[in-house]
């Protein structure tokens, strides 16, 4: 446990989906990833993801219409932009985000 982190370690599948159900947002920090498996599971549960700049994820939300973008830059403090995206998400009613996931879940489906 390291700021609210929490590391799970290796998880099965149900114990995965289960974890994917009870989160809201999933944070991609891979720097390079062409092919985000985790990343494309977590969105297809319906997680906002949030991603690194300059990776493969990036495609997949660079379109996306939300109040701040949903990637970071690597070259800038990541908690600092984790924390207005967090922010950002924390003010959206839930049918916004509920959109917003929806708005994900089709760049991924368009793209695979």
């Amino acid at each position: 446990n390291v700021n609210g982190l929490h590391f799970l370690g290796h998880l099965n599948a149900e114990d995965l989906a289960s974890r994917y159900k009870e989160g809201g947002v999933y944070l991609h920090l891979a720097r390079r990833d062409n092919s985000p498996n985790s990343l494309i599971e977590a969105c297809s549960s319906g997680l906002i993801p949030i991603v690194m700049g300059g990776s493969g994820p990036q495609e997949y939300v660079e379109d996306v219409d939300f109040k701040v973008p949903l990637i970071l830059n690597p070259d800038d403090n990541l908690r600092v932009q984790i924390d207005k995206i967090l922010s950002e998400l924390n003010s959206c009613a839930h049918q916004e985000l509920e959109d917003l996931a929806l708005a994900v879940q089709k760049n991924i489906k368009r793209m695979c």
